[in-house]
């Protein structure tokens, strides 16, 4: 199932874990989770805070460097680690603009994406074609690590940031003191955590909003599809 960077794969005997093979967090070539995690906490990772020390340069090289100890993986990190959240107090994700991902041997060149991170497993993200995607609706796969265009419904998206739809960054500045509080189509990337939460939520499929029930004009969806009717 997995790929890169884990060199054993998904153990398909075993459950899901927060770390190792199985799992999301620490060194995902290692198949005990205690040891994919060991010795992160008390590695330095002025690189991933925000301050004058931030810097995407050096950060997913080792378990500490990496955004949430999620091996690899670059992004900002909160100095409350998301604990208070606003327009201008978030994390940051990067984000990339991948036209096709599918190959194992792509993986090798991988930029750090927190998306990059969710298709080790649903890797069918980023396949072309229609495999993976069932039979029951033709529209199952949204883009991800795509550009939101600057283009017809989505140049009418809201430019203040929206914790609740978060966006991925073409890049985050050295010596970043703040999360940037405003979104712009055609330079920012939806990403997989702009619909839905790593660890699970009180919606259907994890996702970050009600979709099932109703949704205002300018939430969820309807945040980078402005021309969709709330209901």
């Amino acid at each position: 199932m997995r790929s890169y960077p884990s060199t054993s794969g998904f153990q398909t005997s075993s459950r899901l874990t927060c770390a190792g093979a199985n799992g999301c967090h620490g060194n995902r070539d290692q198949t005990d989770q205690w040891d994919a995690v060991s010795g992160g906490h008390h590695g330095d990772d002025t690189i991933l805070q925000y301050g004058s020390g931030f810097t995407l340069t050096g950060q997913g090289a080792s378990v500490a460097t990496s955004y949430r100890f999620l091996y690899k993986i670059k992004g900002a990190e909160d100095n409350d680690w998301h604990n208070t959240r606003s327009t201008t107090d978030h994390n940051e994700y990067l984000g990339e603009d991948y036209a096709n991902r599918g190959t194992t041997d792509s993986w090798a060149n991988m930029k750090g994406t927190i998306s990059e991170l969710c298709a080790e497993c649903h890797a069918n993200y980023h396949v072309s074609g229609s495999g993976g995607i069932g039979t029951a609706s033709p529209w199952i796969r949204h883009p991800t690590d795509v550009l939101i265009p600057n283009s017809g419904e989505y140049a009418s998206i809201s430019t203040t940031y929206d914790d609740e739809t978060p966006v991925g960054r073409s890049t985050i500045a050295n010596g970043a003191t703040a999360a940037s509080g405003t979104v712009a189509a055609g330079t920012d990337r939806v990403i997989c955590l702009s619909c839905h939460r790593a660890h699970g939520s009180d919606q259907n499929d994890n996702l970050r909003f009600s979709y099932s029930t109703s949704l205002s004009a300018g939430a969820g969806c309807l945040h980078c599809h402005t021309n969709k009717d709330a209901y």
